[in-house]
């Protein structure tokens, strides 16, 4: 039973990393995407950017999906941290 549990959670720490590689990939586009559209943005260092990834990571394990996309939720989470830096 140990070897089963212990499988299971390596299968779900690989499955949240990759979540959160997709996760940060898609708010460095959204980033990108709001400087091509002329939209002045802060510098972002990698730790602040790890950051939001993480409240994304937070929000997106703990709320339920069918109220906000991931996509808005990776939105929002960006808007708030520049809101509030």
């Amino acid at each position: 039973i140990y070897f089963v549990y212990l499988g299971i959670i390596i299968r779900q720490i690989k499955v949240m990393s990759r979540t959160r590689d997709f996760i940060q990939q898609e708010l460095i586009n959204l980033i990108a995407d709001k400087q091509r559209n002329g939209i002045d943005l802060p510098e972002l260092s990698n730790d602040r950017i790890l950051a939001i990834v993480d409240s994304i990571v937070f929000d997106y394990t703990t709320r339920t999906h069918q109220e906000t996309s991931l996509p808005e939720m990776i939105e929002w989470n960006l808007n708030q941290n520049l809101l509030h830096a």
